[in-house]
């Protein structure tokens, strides 16, 4: 591999790279769910200074007992207390798909937007956990349907991300935002386009007048993700949502040179098809010089950007 080719692969390694490590966190698996559920019961045992009825809370979430919980909360006990790890009683409750739970918490003047871990609000953890019933109950109890994280996802984001139709559904019904953007510009549709297993979510967002042609922090749009796939069915549904198949990223890239230099022939086929055209790109190694700047000053050049860094020589 030459340095060109090589600058060239860190370049289009960078498409994912900020998406899938730095923008946005993955979904919960089962390990991580079950950890997650052992580090709040931990720290229920072992943070210092806990007082009684700070642990009685969190384990009466933890069996669903709704009489002691009610009876906690009515003798004084403090709803908003956090343990070690950043949750609230509220959060946990979300976690266990408790709504009785929730309805008490809340009841007791729980703050329904608190966050905690990442800026995860209740509406956010319950998206993650994949429980529609919770995220209803939370919308209809005023939860901000469009609060962002630390990372500036909102629960839409999350729901394309991993591709939770019923909540993409449940959201659009409540009026979220479809544009919002994470703080590297990414809006739901551009999630996915890079994460989506199929075009169906791509095709709800569209159905629902989402911006097909958003453009990120570096100007690429969901149709320069989406020439990155394999699978011609995202770019498919962009184009049919009348998607812009000529959009240029800040270094003049377009759909097209995004396919071509994936090697995703059929991609390139279809947007071909559909009038696409090659762009007035800027050489590989200026592309590099840009992304290093951009990445940088956004204090997130990290591992790729900086092979990229020594591999251009600049």
């Amino acid at each position: 591999m030459n340095k060109k080719q090589y600058i060239l692969w860190v370049f289009l390694m960078l498409t994912g790279w900020v998406a899938q490590g730095q923008d946005t966190a993955g979904p919960l698996t089962d390990s991580e769910t079950d950890a997650l559920d052992f580090g709040i019961l931990a720290s229920m045992e072992t943070d210092a200074g806990v007082d009684a009825k700070k642990h009685a809370l969190f384990q009466a979430i933890h069996d669903g007992d709704l009489a002691t919980l009610k009876y906690l909360l009515s003798t004084g006990a403090n709803a908003r207390v956090k343990n070690s790890n950043g949750w609230t009683t509220l959060h946990y409750a979300v976690f266990k798909n408790w709504v009785e739970g929730v309805d008490a918490l809340l009841d007791a003047g729980m703050n329904i937007n608190e966050k905690g871990v990442h800026g995860w609000t209740a509406l956010q953890i319950a998206v993650r956990a994949r429980n529609a019933e919770m995220m209803q109950a939370l919308i209809a109890a005023n939860a901000d349907i469009d609060a962002q994280d630390d990372h500036g996802m909102a629960a839409m984001h999350t729901a394309a991300k991993l591709e939770e139709i019923k909540a993409v559904r449940i959201l659009i019904a409540a009026k979220a935002d479809l544009d919002a953007r994470t703080i590297y510009g990414y809006t739901p549709m551009h999630l996915a386009a890079l994460y989506g297993k199929a075009a169906e979510i791509i095709e709800k967002l569209a159905d629902a007048e989402a911006d097909v042609d958003a453009g990120c922090r570096d100007g690429q749009t969901p149709m320069h993700f989406a020439a990155t796939r394999a699978d011609i069915g995202f770019a498919k549904a962009l184009i049919d949502a009348g998607a812009n198949v000529n959009a240029v990223n800040v270094e003049g890239v377009t759909p097209l040179d995004v396919a071509i230099l994936k090697e995703q022939l059929a991609v390139v086929v279809l947007l071909e098809e559909h009038g696409a055209l090659m762009g007035d790109a800027m050489t590989y190694e200026e592309i590099a010089a840009n992304r290093v700047k951009v990445y940088r000053e956004a204090g997130v050049l990290g591992q790729i950007g900086e092979a990229l860094y020594y591999a251009s020589g600049l």
